[in-house]
């Protein structure tokens, strides 16, 4: 088993069972978590040219491979021969190898369009704010470990029928999410910086904070993963209660009540609000007409002894 088939492609295998377009191309381009806001329509764009541009690149290159080796087998001599004219005058007259010759270099230059515009798409994507499986793997296992078990808790929130049937809907995970990201991205950097070059006493200081700030990258996310293994295993404490009929109806009742309660006060709270709006602003007019006629007073000529 591949470094890549560990914890974060694991994430990003069991991450979401949906089936919308923009999920399906999340998974494809090995995204695990994206960051609020963050526009990915040019990755998918890139990801669906680039991606039949490799496979195209790869069959050219398997099939120029294969018609070559024909050629070499049924025909050494003509083999040896038609590269010596391939590098000096022309194409020779063996078109099976020309065929294939032109299938591989054909295949080798699709391959690389379309790895660079994945490549690229990716890279500016990781820059704007995504985080990727091979990310989850670089990064420092006590980081990395914990950020699956956040991952995994998100998702099993997700999955629940509390959260699917608007029972706690309203709430940013993957906000939330995002904050331990970022202390994933700070922690691989600031391993891989601690990890070049020999320290030095004037490094001495930096290096204490450093260390101390990796530290701290590593508390918040095992933090945040353990409070969210917490709420993951009350959702689903609540999902049995919300399973059986009795209970069920007694939460949906308290449900509306609630509800019925929080718009009653909303409306207290507007109405309130519109009081202090509607309010004539009569003090304000008086103020600025008495301001002005005391300042005609003040400019009045004054009578001198």
């Amino acid at each position: 088993m591949s470094p890549t088939d560990t914890a974060g492609a694991t994430v990003v295998r069991a991450a979401r069972d949906r089936t919308g377009f923009a999920e399906r191309m999340r998974e494809a381009c090995g995204i695990v978590l994206v960051a609020p806001g963050t526009n990915l329509k040019g990755l998918y764009a890139a990801y669906a040219v680039g991606a039949p541009l490799k496979l195209i690149g790869m069959g050219g290159m398997t099939v120029g491979a294969v018609l070559a080796a024909v050629c070499l087998v049924a025909d050494p001599a003509g083999f040896v021969s038609f590269l010596g004219e391939r590098f000096t005058a022309g194409w020779g007259e063996n078109a099976v190898l020309s065929t294939g010759v032109t299938a591989f270099f054909g295949g080798v230059g699709s391959y690389l369009v379309g790895v660079g515009l994945i490549g690229g798409a990716r890279l500016r994507a990781w820059r704007d704010g995504v985080l990727i499986a091979a990310e989850m793997v670089y990064a420092p296992k006590n980081i990395s470990t914990s950020m699956t078990r956040a991952l995994t808790a998100a998702e099993t929130i997700r999955g629940s029928v509390a959260y699917r049937e608007g029972w706690l809907a309203g709430f940013d995970l993957d906000g939330a999410l995002w904050e331990l990201a970022r202390y994933l991205h700070s922690g691989i950097r600031l391993r891989d910086r601690l990890g070049t070059g020999p320290s030095t006493p004037a490094l001495d200081e930096q290096v204490v904070q450093s260390r101390a700030a990796l530290e701290k990258c590593v508390v918040r996310v095992r933090e945040g993963a353990d409070r969210l293994a917490s709420l993951a295993d009350r959702v689903e404490a609540f999902d049995r209660e919300l399973a059986a009929p009795a209970r069920r109806a007694e939460l949906e009742t308290a449900r509306e009540l609630r509800a019925q309660r929080n718009a009653e006060r909303m409306g207290r709270l507007s109405a309130a609000t519109a009081d202090v709006e509607a309010i004539e602003p009569v003090l304000g007019r008086v103020a600025d007409r008495m301001t002005g006629v005391l300042d005609a007073y003040d400019e009045a000529p004054r009578k001198r002894d």
